[in-house]
C-alpha cells in the first residue's frame, strides 16, 4: 500500500495543483504534519508520496485522495457529498493515526479500500483530539474498528 502501487500519469501534476490550493508548500506541510522539503518533492515529481500522506494531504486541504491518486472523481472531497468534520485536522496525531492504521492493515490479505481508511483515520483523528481516546489506545482501536466494519 505505499507509493509504488498508485499511477503515476498525471500524479506530478496533480500534487503540484494540490499544494498551490494551499497557501503555500510551508503551510500544507505545517497541516500535513509532512516537511515542506517533502511537500516540494511531490510537487515536483522528485517523489511519490504513500497512502498515509496522500490521507494527510487530502484532510488538510479537502481534495479526494482518490482524485490525486488518479484523477478520477470529484477534485473536492465536498463535492462527492462526504462529511467533513467540524474538528481542525492536527498533523501529528492525523500522521500517528494514519502510521498505526497503515502498520495493522499491511498484513491483511484484503486490505479495506483507501476511503475506508481515510475515514477511519479521520474518525479516531477525531476521537483523539477530542479527549475521547488516548494515543495508547489507537492500534487497539484500528483493530476493533476494522473487525466491526468486515
Amino acid at each position: 500500500m505505499g507509493a509504488d502501487l498508485l499511477p503515476t500519469t498525471g500524479l506530478r501534476e496533480r500534487l503540484a495543483q494540490v499544494v498551490d490550493l494551499a497557501e503555500s508548500a510551508e503551510q500544507l506541510a505545517r497541516d500535513t504534519g509532512l516537511s515542506s522539503r517533502v511537500i516540494g518533492k511531490y510537487k515536483s515529481g522528485e517523489s511519490l508520496p504513500g497512502l498515509g500522506a496522500l490521507a494527510a494531504i487530502s484532510a488538510a486541504t479537502g481534495v479526494s485522495i482518490d482524485w490525486i491518486a488518479t484523477g478520477e472523481g470529484p477534485m473536492l472531497r465536498a463535492q462527492g457529498g462526504e462529511e467533513e468534520s467540524d474538528i481542525p485536522l492536527d498533523g501529528e496525531i492525523y500522521m500517528q493515526v494514519t502510521e498505526a492504521v497503515l502498520r495493522v492493515v499491511e498484513n491483511y490479505d484484503r486490505p479495506p479500500r483507501a476511503d475506508v481508511l481515510i475515514e477511519l483515520i479521520r474518525l479516531i483523528h477525531d476521537e483523539v483530539k477530542e479527549g475521547e481516546m488516548r494515543q495508547e489506545e489507537i492500534k487497539k482501536n484500528v483493530v476493533r474498528i476494522l473487525k466491526i466494519a468486515s
